[in-house]
């Protein structure tokens, strides 16, 4: 029997069930009939995945009285909630109408609270379900059953959460079903052989299954054991040089996700008395997740080849693929592309050394001396790269190229494409995507993974994606920005409860979390539907070192998604020194005073998620920058008696009045003594005295650091159109490691808003980090091309109580000027358009300082 290591092709598969579908008329008495539905979505069951929500037989739903008013809410009672309501009633479903017995009606009350979970199929001895309620949300034990046709496609809804009569109105109740169980398929190629069984063996036969409000599933595998389970195989299949399914019906598997231990494998047994044993420890199977696992079988030696698909950049670059010998065989193999534009190489460090400039392309050589062609010949498992030393000059047109087995051309490739050379325009703004991941940061001294994350919430987002480098500023060569589509190794990321989650600090341990291969891309397909995604991790291979010229480097990768294609840029930036946006001289306007901008907000030395008010002192500075760029950091008076007052930046647990500044002591100009940023840094200078300078003369204009160094084209207007600005998450080893749903919270003040859903992280301490705008230097062909600072929407505090406003939705900061003795200018960014405005000195911002000249 031949045993090799078997690296597979995973397509993703992870759907949802969304939008309605026919149900019985409502109830026309009383409170109204409460009635279910689920989605006419891409639904798998038993043993085999369909398309069309009729293969759903029936669910149990569960529903949760909690009482009327917020005080009775899920949040409030959730967690000692039992499904008094009802109790795993079965809804049956026939012909796009779902119906039960015992009907249930709306309680009277508006403002009832009343929660809804579902699954799917209902629980059956046969089918190896158990649902297990006592309160909140029950756990799932599941025993997969021997039989592959009997095995369920396991499903799951998230929390629909304080429902009743009111706001869910006549409609029925529409849960959202995702797969809680991992999709095994199989596809072969070979030469005339017929495949008889294909076998799973050493997986786990069983778990519990835990659900979070969203609806993601979580495995607990620790007490179970491991057994074998066979595929159903077509008879009559006979494996030839086009790969096909050998499994269709009731044939696949739906296995209990896992990672697979040291005993996992998959036998394949063929009619002509060869097996293979297909070794599968380490690998993960995922929720949701539909595999096909690829199998290549011919009497040559049997080759995978992955990625499925490699992007390089216009202006040429190179990429890492993987040629895998999957059967153990000593012979030689050829790997081929089909255009001359491409070479192949065994020899990074040649390839290293001809991106940085120290190597000609005509002297690269592999490893045995030889030149670099459209062929490589080898034996065994080998790494190889794809190299392009030539640009793409086109501006619309693709380069592409394919890898394949010489000796079975038609077998698994990889495409292969160089990005034609778009305009800048094209990929900063064609399909930009508000309010998701929009730049990635690293400390000068760092390389670890950052993680982009963008929901594929409807079809505009569906469909193949590519991410991959776009534009290298100053100080970049090819290969310094690596990717992958592997999930990240730490297992303190969950993305789904922040209760439990405790990722590893980026700035301690860097060097754990750093991407080792050469991979220049990173692409897959995504479905659309809540908890699908777009995910891939960014990295990269070299550390930097600032100059005073560039304390920074400046990079775009671009995100190209859905169909038509779209464009989605991401803003690279390494090095943590502070640095100009818009440098003195760009565009030929008048920057002269254009500033060194911190990429960190300030905070309190002393500062505690316990404490609202830090005591200063007098005289006393203790102020810091924010360990990441994304977090909030400390709220600041204008001024108290020449002392700032640094706040908790925490929703307050209770009201916090400040103290008043005391009449005559606020600051006019700023002074030494009077300064509130770190040693070496000042608040930022806007300029402007009154309104009526503002809209009559160019002298606060150009003597503003804020408007000179920030604004694409400062005017004599205070608002400001948001050409240069870009709204959403960032990636900076913080924010992106930790789940961003954080609930809404209500402001005190009538009209405005606490904290914004969804745009938070550690929402409830004083390391909070929020969405933000991004600044960019839009200037082609400036010093500072595409330099970049992130503002996270901090909000603001209010002076009567303290309270947080605008959380999540504002990226404001002071100044050092002021209209008048009780005012001050501030700076605002918001998802729209960023501005300057006056508010009252003693209100809470954040500070961003710039560096002293």
């Amino acid at each position: 029997m031949e045993t090799f290591k078997y690296i597979f092709v995973c397509l993703a598969a992870s759907i949802l069930a969304v939008s309605c579908t026919k149900t019985e008329e409502p109830y026309s008495g009383g409170s109204g009939e409460i009635r279910f539905a689920t989605a006419d979505e891409n639904i798998w069951t038993r043993g085999m995945p369909v398309t069309s929500n009729a293969e759903i037989p029936d669910m149990g739903v569960f529903a949760y009285y909690t009482g009327n008013g917020t005080a009775n809410n899920w949040i409030a009672q959730g967690a000692s909630a039992t499904p008094n309501f009802m109790n795993n009633v079965q809804i049956d479903h026939a012909g796009g109408v779902w119906s039960y017995d015992d009907i249930k009606h709306w309680p009277e009350a508006a403002d009832a609270n009343v929660s809804f979970f579902a699954y799917s199929p209902y629980a059956t001895a046969a089918n190896g379900i158990t649902m297990n309620a006592s309160t909140g949300i029950p756990s799932i034990t599941y025993t997969v059953p021997s039989n592959c046709s009997d095995q369920p496609d396991l499903m799951v809804s998230a929390l629909l959460k304080d429902r009743n009569r009111v706001n869910n109105g006549s409609s029925p109740v529409n849960f959202q079903l995702g797969h809680a169980l991992t999709c095994i398929g199989f596809k072969a190629s070979g030469n005339g052989e017929q495949i008889t069984k294909i076998t799973a063996k050493g997986v786990k036969t069983s778990g519990v299954l835990t659900v979070a409000e969203d609806g993601t599933p979580s495995w607990n595998t620790s007490a179970s054991g491991s057994g074998n389970f066979e595929a159903t195989v077509d008879d009559g299949v006979y494996l030839g040089a086009l790969a096909q399914l050998v499994n269709t019906g009731g044939g696949y598997l739906m296995m209990i996700p896992q990672t697979l231990g040291t005993e996992a494998m998959i036998t394949v047994e063929l009619n002509s008395g060869r097996s293979f044993d297909f070794d599968l420890s380490g690998i993960t199977w995922q929720a949701g997740k539909f595999i096909n696992y690829n199998l290549s079988i011919t009497p040559e030696a049997a080759l995978l080849l992955t990625p499925e698909k490699i992007v390089l950049p216009a202006a040429g670059g190179f990429s890492q693929f993987e040629v895998i010998v999957e059967n153990g065989s000593a012979l030689d193999w050829t790997i081929g592309i089909d255009n001359s534009g491409f070479m192949i190489c065994d020899n990074l460090t040649d390839i290293r050394n001809w991106a940085s400039g120290a190597t000609a392309a005509a002297d690269v050589r592999n490893t045995d001396n030889s030149t670099p062609g459209q062929q490589f010949t080898g034996t065994g498992t080998k790494t190889l790269y794809v190299w392009k030393p030539t640009a793409n000059t086109s501006t619309t047109a693709e380069v592409t190229g394919t890898i394949s087995n010489v000796i079975d051309p038609t077998g698994v490739s990889i495409n292969v494409i160089q990005l034609p050379n778009y305009a800048m325009a094209t990929v900063r703004d064609n399909g930009y995507m508000s309010g998701e991941y929009i730049g990635a940061f690293w400390k000068a001294n760092q390389r670890g993974e950052r993680i982009i994350r963008i929901p594929v919430t409807n079809a505009v987002r569906a469909g193949e994606w590519d991410a991959s480098v776009y534009w290298l500023g100053d100080g970049w060569k090819a290969g310094d920005i690596v990717f992958s589509t592997e999930d990240s190794d730490d297992e303190g990321i969950n993305f789904s409860n922040a209760a439990i989650e405790h990722p590893a600090d980026m700035n301690t341990n860097d060097a754990l979390y750093r991407l080792s291969d050469y991979y220049s891309s990173a692409s897959g397909t995504a479905v659309s539907g809540a908890g699908n995604y777009i995910q891939f991790r960014i990295g990269l291979s070299t550390l930097y070192s600032p100059t005073t010229v560039r304390p920074a480097r400046y990079a775009l990768v671009v995100l190209r998604y859905g169909t038509p294609r779209k464009y989605h840029a991401i803003f690279i930036r390494q090095g943590d020194d502070p640095d100009y946006v818009m440098s003195p001289g760009d565009d030929g306007l008048p920057r002269t005073v254009a500033a060194r901008f911190s990429p960190y907000n300030t905070t309190a030395s002393n500062l505690t998620d316990y404490e609202e008010l830090v005591d200063v002192g007098p005289g006393y500075n203790n102020t810091v920058f924010t360990d990441y760029p994304s977090q909030a950091g400390a709220f600041f008076q204008w001024a108290n008696d020449g002392n700032p007052v640094a706040y908790n930046p925490r929703y307050p647990l209770k009201p916090v009045i400040w103290e008043e500044a005391l009449t005559g002591q606020y600051w006019i100009t700023v002074s030494s003594a009077q300064e509130s940023c770190p040693p070496g840094y000042h608040r930022p200078s806007d300029g402007i005295t009154n309104w009526a300078a503002a809209n009559t003369t160019t002298t606060g204009i150009e003597s503003s650091e804020i408007r000179q160094s920030l604004y694409s084209n400062p005017t004599l207007e205070n608002s400001f159109s948001a050409t240069n600005f870009k709204w959403g998450f960032y990636a900076d080893g913080y924010f992106d490691r930790r789940d961003h749903n954080n609930p809404s919270v209500t402001s005190p003040h009538e009209g405005w808003s606490a904290m914004k859903a969804g745009t938070a992280v550690s929402w409830n301490s004083k390391d909070v980090a929020y969405i933000g705008t991004l600044v960019f230097n839009p200037t082609t062909g400036s010093s500072h091309e595409n330099a970049s600072i992130f503002i996270p929407a901090a909000g603001s505090r209010h002076v009567d109580t303290g309270a947080l406003i605008e959380g999540g939705e504002g990226a404001l900061f002071l100044s050092s000027s002021a209209p008048n003795t009780t005012e001050m200018w501030y700076f605002v960014g918001t998802e729209g358009i960023s501005f300057q405005l006056n508010s009252s000195r003693t209100n809470g911002l954040s500070l961003r300082c710039v560096r002293n000249q």
